[in-house]
């Protein structure tokens, strides 16, 4: 695609596509034109969107569709940075947070975090007899009356194993990792079969889709980096860590030789910071535990919780001897962390939230260098459970899922007061997890499947 149309708003990388279907291969634009309309929406939930031209009129020859739309959440964290806050969501708020009931829900045996893009959910499971694999995509508005969604557009196998990491969504593919230790591309747009890669053990860490590659980590403790579009693929390079990797991937976002760092965490104990064009360890930070939180990384800071309670800060430039890096500051817990950090941007300054098997959801300031653990405390809130999974946070609004079977929303804000108490909670299934925001709809599994509110 490579085209922008203007929408008096930000640019969306878009393509003509004519009656075309939304999932297939734009023509007739010519790369970096600009095509000016005065307000585009979207013909449904699904296929197209319509523009408005400078004379008023709609245009029903020319009708746009993005492949990875601002609205959508296309990977598990949001972005390649995995700071896993959209700034495009404007329908739910913490005004109106507390009227959010259940849309839809679908069946599926060991659902994964869902990814959305261009109206569809993308998921992954498990047979419910062989046990084997499953990918599947539901309409995004499959349904508003909170009943079960019955009708997916497409189910795909993948492989014999179980399948834990969510989605990503490139271009026109979706990809997944498998404990068979495979990494599973599919078509988006029917779901046939494009590519697989193979890694030297079981894949428990969400792939990461970033700069034109996916990488990925696996338990035999290397992280994978590949580059592929169909066919077998083998790894661009991997580079080896200490301890086993389920950990997913984030990326700093800067390209080049020198430029470019992509994090993981290990089970001995280190956040590794690697070049993300060539491989090869940049340095590592020494936590006193497993990392099983997936990291995240914003305003040159990379965040990341431990199994020893802690939340860390490193500088994810860092120049040390030896390449081993302090943390510029940690907050302690009361409990392992393997919630995942989200962190989020504002005119007063960055707020880091991540959960802690003390059940808590813990709110930071990042706005300072170096500064006491009481200077950065902002607020907690409290569930019922542990929290293992990582926080949305979408147009002022918190969302985290608690073992205690309950997805909860907070005022991204806080509450004046260093308790705060949810706006919003549901009780689902069990033991929801990672939520994703997109056009006015959070998207979550639990035990039973998937489920959307609207």
């Amino acid at each position: 695609m490579g085209t922008d149309a203007w929408t008096n708003g930000p640019s969306h990388s878009v393509g003509a596509v004519g009656s075309t279907r939304w999932h297939e291969n734009v023509e007739g634009l010519t790369p970096f034109e600009k095509y000016e309309y005065q307000t585009c929406g979207k013909e449904d939930s699904w296929s197209s969107v319509v523009c408005v031209g400078p004379n008023g009129r709609p245009d029903t020859t020319q009708k746009f569709a993005t492949n990875i739309g601002f609205g959508d959440w296309p990977q598990f964290g949001y972005n390649g940075a995995h700071a896993s806050v959209t700034p495009f969501e404007q329908t739910i708020d913490a005004g109106n947070v507390s009227k959010l009931g259940q849309a839809w829900f679908g069946l599926l045996r060991d659902a994964t975090s869902p990814s959305v893009a261009n109206g569809v959910v993308y998921v992954a499971g498990r047979r419910l007899h062989s046990g084997n694999g499953l990918v599947t995509a539901y309409r995004a508005t499959c349904r508003i009356d909170g009943s079960r969604c019955r009708q997916r557009l497409w189910t795909a196998d993948a492989g014999t194993a179980a399948i834990s990491t969510a989605p990503a969504i490139t271009f026109n593919r979706v990809v997944v990792g498998s404990e068979d230790g495979k990494l599973y591309a599919f078509n988006t747009a029917d779901g046939s079969p494009a590519w697989t890669a193979s890694t030297g053990g079981p894949i428990r860490s969400s792939p990461l889709y970033a700069n034109g590659l996916i990488y990925v980590g696996s338990e035999d403790g290397s992280l994978y980096v590949f580059n592929c579009y169909s066919g077998p693929c083998t790894p661009l390079w991997k580079a080896a860590t200490f301890g086993a990797i389920t950990s997913s991937p984030a990326n700093d976002g800067f390209t080049g030789s020198s430029g470019g760092r992509v994090f993981a965490g290990s089970a001995d104990h280190h956040l590794y910071a690697f070049n993300a064009t060539q491989g090869g360890v940049v340095w590592t930070g020494l936590t006193g535990g497993a990392i099983r939180s997936s990291p995240t990384v914003a305003n040159g800071v990379a965040y990341v919780g431990s199994d020893d309670g802690k939340f860390y800060a490193f500088q994810s430039d860092c120049v040390a001897p030896l390449g081993n890096c302090t943390p510029t500051w940690t907050a302690t817990t009361g409990g392992p962390i393997t919630s995942s950090p989200a962190v989020k941007n504002a005119d007063g300054g960055e707020t880091v939230y991540f959960g802690s098997s003390d059940g808590k959801l813990y709110a930071y300031t990042a706005s300072c260098d170096v500064c006491s653990q009481a200077g950065q405390f902002l607020w907690t809130g409290t569930t019922g459970g542990p929290i293992t999974t990582r926080p949305a946070v979408a147009n002022g609004v918190v969302y985290v899922g608690s073992e205690d079977g309950k997805l909860y929303a907070f005022d991204a804000d806080g509450c004046g007061a260093a308790s705060c108490q949810p706006l919003f909670s549901t009780t689902t299934a069990g033991s929801p997890g990672s939520p994703a925001v997109a056009d006015g709809e959070v998207y979550f599994r639990d035990r039973s499947g998937v489920r959307a509110y609207r």
